[in-house]
């Protein structure tokens, strides 16, 4: 029965990659990592077009970093981005997790929602320290990283720019220092994290198939045998 379970287990990872009889996708962190730069760089949303390199207009967005409504509609921005460069053939939901983390994942139905079903992609979190984004994703069992600086020159002085970053930055602190259970919570060592070679994705996908591959064969070959 064990044995079972290991399987099923297998098959259910290869179903993710594969979708369960298509081609082996992995997506690709560098294109994710571009694609939400660009996104930072779109208009501000209808009444939010503010000089934002004004003291003013910077200490307004501050206040609003944990707008809903404004995160929703940036993740949205993201998603919509994200499914027109069709990094994979199944839709990409995305949403910002509570300590600020942006998770990228499978939208089988298309809802902006995170269901049971959908399977994770990748994640997107700020090293402040550094001054960096880092993207993250498993790929049976091995972790891939890339990172992105970013400075706000770059951006051009971008509402989205400053409402992204400073979202992040603030549910991040709030989750981490400020929060009833900040004392059980500990950051992530940024500083400790290994990056990825920038060539990294051909690996990640042969990996995924031999993956996939063995998946497959302990499917076909052990699936109805009795474990002990």
């Amino acid at each position: 029965m064990k044995c079972m379970f290991r399987v099923m287990a297998l098959i259910i990872f290869a179903c993710s990659l594969v979708g369960c009889g298509g081609k082996v996708e992995v997506i690709d962190l560098n294109k994710v990592m571009s694609i939400y730069s660009q996104v930072l760089k779109t208009d501000a949303p209808e009444g939010k077009k503010l000089n934002v390199q004004t003291v003013g207009a910077v200490k307004e967005l501050r206040k609003n970093q944990v707008d809903e409504k404004l995160t929703a509609e940036l993740m949205k921005r993201f998603a919509d981005a994200l499914n027109k460069a069709k990094l994979i053939s199944k839709p990409i939901g995305v949403m910002m997790r509570q300590d600020g983390v942006i998770v990228g994942y499978t939208d089988s139905n298309k809802n902006m929602k995170k269901d049971s079903r959908d399977a994770d992609l990748f994640t997107i979190e700020m090293d402040a320290n550094g001054n960096r984004l880092i993207a993250t994703q498993q790929v049976a069992g091995q972790t891939y990283r890339r990172d992105h600086g970013y400075h706000h020159r770059s951006y051009g002085g971008s509402y989205w720019y400053y409402y992204g970053m400073g979202s992040m930055w603030r549910r991040q602190n709030d989750y981490y220092d400020r929060s009833s259970f900040a004392s059980t919570r500990t950051r992530p060592n940024y500083s400790g994290m290994r990056m990825s070679p920038t060539n990294y994705h051909s690996s990640a996908v042969s990996r995924a198939r031999a993956s996939t591959r063995s998946a497959r064969s302990s499917g076909g070959s052990r699936g109805f045998s009795r474990g002990k």
